[in-house]
């Protein structure tokens, strides 16, 4: 009963919706799967929420929020993903991973890029699940670098 209360909630709803940019990952993770729990899971606002987290994959510490975002919205609807994909893809293999944090950030956001760079790996893993072709490719790529 609980559930049918807080998914007629506007306001629970975009409560929700606005902790999916959160500065945590991990609050920003559950709240992508309680709006997929709570039946919230249409392409469009999917894809608006996709729209927002690509407008935070640059070096900051949103960052891992960001992309643990993405990955889950890749999980729940492929689809939402589609339009930031190649953009976002880019950034993780060609600036995140295989480039450097810049010079401006000091030790204590040595967990800000560690864990920008595990939530990097994990939304190539699951875009590369969600290719249409065998996206194996790009991962064995990434590894062999």
């Amino acid at each position: 009963e609980q559930m049918s209360v807080l998914r007629k909630s506007k306001s629970g709803i975009a409560t929700i919706k606005d902790l999916c940019t959160h500065d945590s990952w991990v609050v920003a993770k559950y709240s992508v799967r309680s709006l997929v729990a709570l039946g919230c899971d249409d392409r469009n606002s999917f894809s608006k929420l996709a729209q927002q987290a690509a407008g935070n994959v640059n070096f900051s510490i949103k960052l891992p929020s960001a992309l643990r975002v993405l990955s889950e919205l890749a999980k729940a609807c492929p689809e939402a993903v589609e339009k930031e994909r190649d953009t976002v893809s880019k950034f993780v293999r060609k600036k995140l991973l295989q480039g450097s944090w810049p010079a401006s950030a000091g030790k204590k956001d040595r967990q800000v890029v560690i864990d920008s760079k595990v939530q990097g790996l994990k939304l190539l893993t699951v875009l590369s699940l969600h290719q249409e072709d065998d996206g194996s490719e790009d991962i064995l790529d990434l590894c062999a670098e």
